[in-house]
């Protein structure tokens, strides 16, 4: 489901939890996003396919004892859909206002999350997901977006590789991986340059 012929991924790691972590992964970003041959770019925890998996429960009414599926969690920015070269068929990506800032030691829901086709289709089989309000975690979401396809961080052992959805997220983390889509050919020379 992404653009994976044109996306490479860049490691950081800070050694100590820096006062300005913020503004360093903002500048980051603003530094990459600025190189002539990047469509986009995005800080992540994990990636489809790269093994580090978080899922989260989903639920269709608040009291539901038991999850009706859980999925793969991701967190992106209002860059994500462009970083990632996703196909939207159904709403839209998270708004830049939507986006909070998540440290790795917290567990934040918010109220909108973008969803794979297979999500939507297992939470509501017989109708559109589209604007639907949904439990994750115990915590109410509306579904704002469905994204086409979406493997999950470790779709090769999994039976349902496809259920996974997106927070409108930026990770917080004093080591992250920054998702680089660049335009078509151009991306061994954006993997080397200054």
């Amino acid at each position: 489901g992404i653009d994976e012929a044109n996306i490479f991924v860049l490691a950081s790691a800070w050694i100590s939890d820096p006062a300005d972590l913020e503004a360093q992964i903002k500048g980051d970003l603003a530094a990459l996003r600025a190189l002539p041959g990047v469509a986009d770019a995005i800080s992540a925890i994990s990636i489809p396919l790269d093994g580090t998996s978080y899922n989260s429960g989903f639920s269709l009414k608040p009291d539901q004892r038991s999850p009706t599926v859980y999925a793969a969690t991701y967190f992106a920015d209002e860059h994500g859909l462009a970083a990632f070269g996703f196909k939207l068929v159904a709403g839209r990506w998270f708004h830049a206002d939507e986006v909070g800032l998540l440290r790795y030691y917290e567990n934040k829901y918010p109220p909108t999350i973008v969803v794979s086709q297979d999500l939507a289709r297992v939470l509501f089989p017989s109708g559109n997901a589209l604007g639907q309000a949904v439990y994750v975690n115990s915590q109410q979401a509306r579904i704002v977006g469905v994204i086409s396809h979406l493997q999950t961080p470790n779709a090769a052992n999994a039976p349902r590789s496809d259920l996974s959805f997106f927070e409108p997220m930026l990770p917080m983390n004093k080591s992250t991986q920054y998702v680089v889509r660049t335009r078509p050919g151009q991306l061994a020379a954006m993997m080397h340059a200054e």
